[in-house]
């Protein structure tokens, strides 16, 4: 959610004649969903941009003015973030100092004869053209940004679009700097911004709504081969045989640590385990000294992107579950993954349905009746997908055929918690798994007429800490999980952020790896609130984010399902929501099954989440003992996948992350 928050709050523009106005549609699954004006004016542009998402998202006014060579002047943004917190910034420029001032900063800098561009917390897509506009007029092809950071163009393909008696020729550019892999922008021959794409979400300039799958069809071929050729630099064979001498083992069986092992791998199996080592001619040979072997990590509630592919596997992740996506592109995606085309872990999907209306989903299959959303069902039957995730806008009197449904084709059924019902009604009528923690705690603070959807995260932000965690109607609610066999998927880490997480202050859900991150990235997850955390509501969802821990430790207790799951930024997310169950009182060894083991079985695997002989060799190699200190999880040293091998320190720097193991 941070991670589009970053894509699409930024700022742009080029110099044109005065008083033009400029407009474009936002686009969600090829539906317009948004709005860009931008009013030129000289040296100045007048920017009004607003997208709705589920009842979300962001409505900005944006200011700038800009130098002849297009560097920003002066800069004011108002209005409100994606999930509502409230927007004020200002920068200006004047004798060679820069001011800035917003949620996260105040600061000035001075540039010392230089130029630099200013790239604003919370602005609107507009700041890409004069971006990229000011990189081309510069003799060495890059600009130094303010807060910090240098950015780069490269111009990737030229192409010609008619519109019915209108034609333009555009041209796609990777903008490098402002995250962990390219921007990619698309502009016309006037050198304004033309189109932006997203996946399932972008913008276009109005009128040219028709043309956007055609673009992000050719961006998505480049980013594809882009990623490709980084990978491939990135990429070991493993050996034929290979042996991890002196390494301790935790086979995700027992609760042990397993000293002194060596384990022989080979053809990408786990040949042996023994006490005593071996000498193999030409093995490849690997000291595991004071480090831990385990099965590889997984993230159990993602909605994965081909970019997030070498951030999963640096942080040990080999398998993800894919909780709502777009088919064709998960299935490119997976290609990718499964071809080692791509750097990227094992994908097992879950298929999402949702009814239509304004608040849909915006990804997976809508459906308009009862019968279209059994046919989805069969449709994702046929696909091959074993799951099906119901999404919030579902009728419910629709989750019982749906969930029967399922169940005769041998799928499980998860999902939110629909509008107008709780998790009690789902649970009773279906449901195999709940998606997030503020489903279940709506089941308890609100009334099941109460839609909830305008307010979902502040009104149980608001109420969830009042709730007496050990009534009755919560006992019976955690003796009804454990009776229908339901797995529950808290996605803690998003609430942390969600609940604790003040403007301007580091989000505490990603302290433990700030410094490590790129400037943007930095700024954009760890500093942005995505609430309007104050005074008067701080006290209440603190209390809110403390219950959420405790239930979760309630439900591991009375032999509930827990997954470990991110719902956000790839690979350091996971990693923080195993510190968390550990946080919540759930023992070490516990969660790293939790990650590793139990999350296999439940996808109805054995031959992977374990080290034991006869397994494929898909595990990580982590320099510490993360049954001691959790946190070593973050210290991966070695990923091995589809006989494959992967350094996490050289992943992590070509994605511009300063490595965790030195």
């Amino acid at each position: 959610m941070k991670s589009l928050m970053f894509i699409i709050l930024i700022s742009i523009v080029n110099i044109v004649s005065a008083n033009e106005l400029v407009e474009y549609d936002w686009l969600t699954m090829g539906e317009k969903t948004g709005s860009q004006t931008v009013k030129y004016d000289g040296n100045s542009l007048t920017i009004n941009f607003e997208f709705s998402d589920r009842g979300m998202g962001p409505k900005l006014h944006d200011l700038i003015t800009f130098t002849d060579d297009g560097y920003i002047l002066t800069e004011k943004v108002s209005g409100k973030t994606y999930m509502g917190a409230p927007v004020n910034e200002t920068f200006s420029l004047s004798k060679q100092t820069a001011r800035w001032k917003n949620t996260l900063e105040d600061e000035e800098k001075s540039l010392q004869g230089s130029n630099a561009f200013y790239i604003a917390a919370n602005g609107t897509p507009q700041s890409l053209e004069l971006l990229i506009s000011v990189i081309e007029n510069s003799k060495s092809q890059s600009v130094n940004l303010l807060p910090s950071g240098i950015a780069t163009i490269e111009k990737l393909k030229s192409i010609q679009l008619n519109n019915g008696s209108d034609t333009k020729n555009i041209t796609l550019y990777a903008l490098f700097g402002l995250g962990f892999t390219p921007e990619y922008v698309w502009m016309d021959s006037n050198k304004r911004l033309f189109a932006l794409g997203y996946g399932s979400m972008g913008m276009i300039v109005k009128g040219w709504a028709s043309k956007m799958a055609k673009l992000q069809t050719i961006q998505d071929e480049i980013n594809t081969n882009f990623l490709a050729n980084k990978s491939l630099k990135l990429t070991d064979e493993l050996h034929e045989v290979t042996l991890i001498n002196n390494v301790n083992i935790f086979n995700s069986i027992d609760n042990h640590l397993h000293k002194n092992k060596q384990v022989i791998i080979q053809d990408g199996k786990i040949v042996a385990i023994n006490a005593t080592q071996k000498i193999i001619k030409d093995a490849k040979i690997i000291d595991g000294t004071n480090k831990t072997l385990m099965a590889g990590l997984w993230d159990m509630h993602t909605h994965t992107t081909l970019e997030d592919g070498i951030l999963n596997i640096a942080s040990g992740i080999t398998n993800i579950r894919d909780v709502g996506n777009v088919h064709d592109d998960l299935m490119s995606i997976k290609n990718s993954f499964d071809t080692n085309k791509v750097i990227g872990p094992n994908i097992y999907p879950v298929g999402l349905i949702d009814k239509k209306e304004e608040s849909s989903a915006p990804t997976g299959r809508l459906a308009e009746t009862l019968k279209q959303a059994l046919s989805h069902v069969d449709w994702y039957a046929e696909q091959g997908y074993t799951q099906i995730k119901l999404y919030s806008s579902i009728n419910p009197e629709w989750i019982k055929p749906i969930t029967e449904h399922a169940h005769k084709k041998n799928m499980k059924v998860s999902g939110h918690i629909p509008a107008l019902t709780n998790a009690d009604y789902a649970v009773k009528n279906g449901f195999d798994e709940i998606h997030h923690m503020n489903m279940i705690f709506r089941n308890f603070i609100v009334d099941e007429n109460e839609d909830y959807r305008k307010a979902k995260f502040s009104l149980v932000g608001e109420r969830g800490g009042t709730l007496d965690l050990n009534s009755d109607e919560v006992t019976e609610f955690i003796s009804l999980l454990k009776e229908r066999n339901i797995t529950v998927d808290p996605t803690l880490t998003i609430f942390q952020s969600l609940y604790l997480n003040k403007a301007g202050q580091i989000d505490p859900s990603y302290k433990a790896v700030a410094d490590n991150l790129p400037t943007n990235i930095r700024r954009d997850y760890l500093l942005t609130a995505m609430l309007d955390i104050n005074d008067k509501n701080e006290s209440a969802y603190a209390k809110t984010a403390t219950s959420f821990l405790t239930l979760t430790k309630m439900m591991y207790d009375a032999g509930i399902n827990i997954v470990a799951g991110t719902d956000s930024m790839a690979g350091f997310t996971l990693h923080r929501e195993l510190e968390l169950l550990s946080e919540a009182g759930i023992p070490n060894a516990e969660v790293l099954k939790i990650a590793t083991i139990k999350a296999a079985k439940l996808n109805g695997l054995d031959k992977i989440g374990s080290i034991k002989v006869g397994n494929d060799a898909d595990l990580i190699l982590v320099e510490g003992n993360p049954l001691q200190n959790i946190s070593d999880i973050r210290k991966v040293s070695l990923v091995v996948k589809n006989k494959k091998q992967y350094i996490p320190n050289k992943l992590f720097k070509a994605i511009g992350v300063k490595p965790f193991v030195q």
